[in-house]
């Protein structure tokens, strides 16, 4: 990963990614790159300008594009399988592991609590007074547990089940964060990197990216890292246990490993659906920038838009898309209430 961020700068260091090529027929610049990386350089240096000079700007240009690409599928790779799936597999098994404690407290549990709600309901028809001494008389000898091992097994089940509904997710995040030195090598050249671009819904992610070499850089240790100094709109529910409640940290102190593995999930997330995208582009391109905008959009808006049949206002149509969706949620709601189950 290292090496490929590495030959991402060497080639964007020529400066030619930022040329405005807009105009040019991608099809011609295309042409051009396969040209010229097909040909030697003694005919290369044989050809007229502005040939010359375009055939070796397209050629570059490619190189970037297609080193860019190269880092973003490693990156993506690393994080798919040196990342999310050994901590996936690791949070499986320890969840596994103590499913048979879960279970034979759980047993324990159920077998007093049912003895309880039979003696409690046989207080309440008889209308006798509550007797715990006897209640808990009648658990040891139906349900063979003493009042230790049920409240033993109790706690068992509050650790074993925390009580929000995300713990799987958050555990699995616990487990990413001790994969931190796998992407600790490559956060400076990542976060520096100026192939990355955003659009408006990627912005957030993009600028917590930018700040990852000065978090890598921070001797936590010594200066832990404070909520002030990040962005906690990216620490979503399943992350807020690894992030805010490290307690080997100091009161207050925010996990900086786990707020890195963080923010790299988010930005795996936003490129793949290109609200991160990279500049220039081939595969890891951003889908909207050949759409037509400005006057060129004016001067075909309403032929456009007849063919597609959307003629109403703006507003309008979505409104009518929203009641629709909303009678279709509320009919299968009703279609769910009435099912026999």
């Amino acid at each position: 990963m290292v090496r490929a961020l590495q030959r991402v700068d060497n080639l964007a260091a020529f400066g030619l990614g930022q040329v405005a090529v807009s105009k040019v027929p991608v099809r011609r610049m295309k042409t051009l790159a396969k040209y010229g990386a097909g040909s030697k350089a003694p005919a290369l240096d044989r050809l007229v300008e502005p040939r010359r000079t375009a055939t070796l700007l397209a050629v570059t240009r490619s190189l970037e594009a297609e080193a860019i690409d190269d880092a973003l599928d490693l990156f993506a790779l690393l994080m798919a399988t040196r990342l999310i799936s050994p901590a996936r597999r690791k949070s499986a098994d320890e969840r596994l592991r103590m499913l048979p404690r879960l279970e034979r407290a759980s047993k324990l549990v159920a077998k007093a609590g049912r003895v309880l709600v039979d003696q409690l309901d046989l207080v309440d028809h008889e209308g006798a007074d509550l007797d715990v001494a006897a209640m808990w008389a009648a658990v040891a000898e139906i349900a063979g547990a003493s009042k230790e091992q049920v409240r033993a097994a109790l706690q068992v089940v509050e650790d074993l089940v925390p009580e929000d509904d995300g713990a799987a997710e958050a555990t699995m995040r616990a487990a990413l964060v001790e994969k931190y030195n796998t992407v600790r090598p490559f956060l400076r050249l990542l976060g520096e990197s100026k192939a990355l671009a955003a659009a408006p819904g990627g912005r957030r992610v993009l600028a917590a990216v930018h700040r990852l070499p000065e978090l890598a850089r921070r001797q936590v240790a010594k200066k832990p890292l404070t909520a002030k100094e990040i962005d906690a709109a990216l620490v979503t529910a399943s992350w807020k246990r690894a992030v805010y409640a490290n307690p080997d940290l100091p009161q207050g102190a925010v996990d900086r490993d786990a707020y890195v593995v963080c923010v790299l999930e988010h930005l795996m997330r936003a490129l793949t659906i290109r609200d991160v995208f990279a500049s220039p582009w081939l595969r890891w391109a951003d889908p909207r920038a050949h759409l037509l905008t400005g006057a060129q959009w004016e001067a075909i808006a309403e032929d456009v838009l007849a063919s597609l049949s959307l003629t109403d206002p703006v507003q309008e149509h979505l409104n009518d898309k929203v009641r629709a969706l909303d009678a279709a949620w509320k009919q299968m709601a009703a279609r769910l209430a009435e099912a026999p189950w």
